[in-house]
Order: C-alpha cells, then structure tokens, then sequence
C-alpha cells in the first residue's frame, strides 16, 4: 500500500481554510473508510458508525482504497425522521487510486437541525453503507 503525503497538507489545508469561515469550526470528528477487494469487486469493509457531532463542526472521512481501481466515494441521501432531506454537511466526493489514501471533508451547517439522520456512504456505481449522524445542541 502506498499513502500519499500530500493527502495530510491538503487536508490541513482545507480545514485551516473551514477554520477560518465565517462560523468557526468547533471541533473536528474523524471516521476510517475502508475499501478492499472481495469476490471480484471493491467493497467498504467494517461496520457504518454513528458520528456524534456539533454544528459547524469539521467531519473528516479518511478514505482508504486498498483496491486496484480508482474509485469515488461521497455521503449523501440524508434521512431525518424517515423523511429524505438536503444534506446538513457540506461535503465533496473524492476520488481515491488504488492503493491511496485521501480525505473527504465536510461542515455541520450552522443552520442543521438538530436530531439524529441517516446518510449514506456512497462508492460510484455501487454499495452505499447507511451510518447515523448526530447534531447535539
């Protein structure tokens, strides 16, 4: 496996820069995503996990691709009381080669309500993973 040392400048980067928003970050929640080859196709391993965090806080995905393809992996389709709803993050995909590690970065907005939503981790053109994230007050 090899990791990218420019993964960790640009993601200090981009947290420096959400940092320094108009609604400074309060805290920063980190998650593994992992993703391996099995029978054939390239698949997330482990449990989804509940995320426990604030608004305006910073939620960093590492997003590890221990396959030989590139892939793209987002979160999106955020349920809140059984109801579809817009993403309380703001949050890019990213796009990971094979055998590299990247992050996926996002925001709680400051607007979010609070309570418990579903989202889902996304891979382009296959499995989604469906975790919990808290907004607590």
């Amino acid at each position: 496996m090899r990791y990218s040392n420019t993964s960790l400048a640009g993601l200090i980067a981009a947290v420096g820069l959400m940092a320094t928003a108009t609604l400074p970050a309060q805290g920063r929640i980190d998650r593994d995503v992992i993703f391996a080859p099995e029978g054939g196709a390239c698949v997330m391993t482990g449990q989804p996990t509940q995320i426990r965090a604030k608004k305006n806080f910073v939620l960093v995905w590492r997003v590890t691709n221990d396959c030989e393809s590139e892939i793209t992996v987002e979160v999106g389709n955020f349920t809140f009381n059984g109801q579809s709803v817009e993403s309380p993050v703001e949050a890019k995909g990213v796009t990971v080669p094979g055998g590299q590690r990247k992050t996926l970065l996002g925001i709680v907005k400051g607007a979010a309500e609070v309570g418990v939503y579903t989202y889902e981790v996304l891979l382009q053109g296959g499995q989604a993973e469906d975790p919990e994230l808290v907004i607590d007050p």
